[in-house]
């Protein structure tokens, strides 16, 4: 995916103007490009159209208006483009509002190490995901991480093909769960790969 322009970012009060209709198409393209995986875990997945919206939205929480800062965002947002041949996701661990946050938290470290993550595609190409640095350290993890799914040419090929059945799977020591990928999330999703 190519990465966002600075001439594609809306100065504030331009921004203003559109917000209500685009946040509108945003909550809503957000929820066909989301995967529930159980209770406790959803992955959104980003394109250029989420990560645009991000970007616009933290620009006008923060006030940001000068050039050298409004690039630092884009720089750090288009990491989260999905790279050519991959899909990319925010991956979000869902907490209880509880006392026992920190305690529900540990059952997910390790989640973002070794392969816990995957796309499966006719129960034999496997794609495991890599979850970007920064987001935990030893004996504690974030309930907010970025991953991407390098799949193969032949994977890419094999998801967008819709008679094969796909699957998401998480398998940690305390979560396991496998969700069928089908209908409008599979749809919307091999149209990332419509390049090849």
């Amino acid at each position: 995916m190519k990465p966002i322009r600075r001439e594609e970012i809306r100065d504030l009060p331009g921004y203003e103007r559109i917000r209500p209709d685009l946040r509108k198409r945003i909550i809503a393209l957000r929820r066909e490009r989301c995967i529930a995986a159980g209770d406790r875990i959803s992955v959104v997945f980003e394109n250029r159209e989420t990560v645009l919206y991000q970007i616009q939205e933290k620009l006008r929480a923060e006030r940001i208006v000068e050039d050298g800062a409004i690039q630092h965002e884009l720089d750090t947002y288009n990491e989260l483009l999905p790279k050519p041949q991959a899909l990319a996701g925010t991956l979000f661990v869902e907490l209880a509002a509880s006392e026992r946050i920190r305690e529900e938290l540990e059952e997910f470290i390790g989640l973002d190490r070794g392969e816990h993550v995957w796309f499966e595609v006719h129960e034999t190409d496997r794609t495991v995901g890599r979850f970007a640095g920064g987001q935990g350290e030893e004996g504690r993890t974030s309930s907010v991480h970025y991953v991407q799914f390098p799949f193969t040419r032949d994977g890419a090929r094999a998801f967008r093909d819709l008679a094969l059945p796909a699957a998401f799977v998480v398998e940690n020591p305390n979560y396991r769960v496998r969700v069928p990928i089908e209908g409008a999330i599979r749809r919307a999703l091999a149209e990332d790969f419509s390049d090849l």
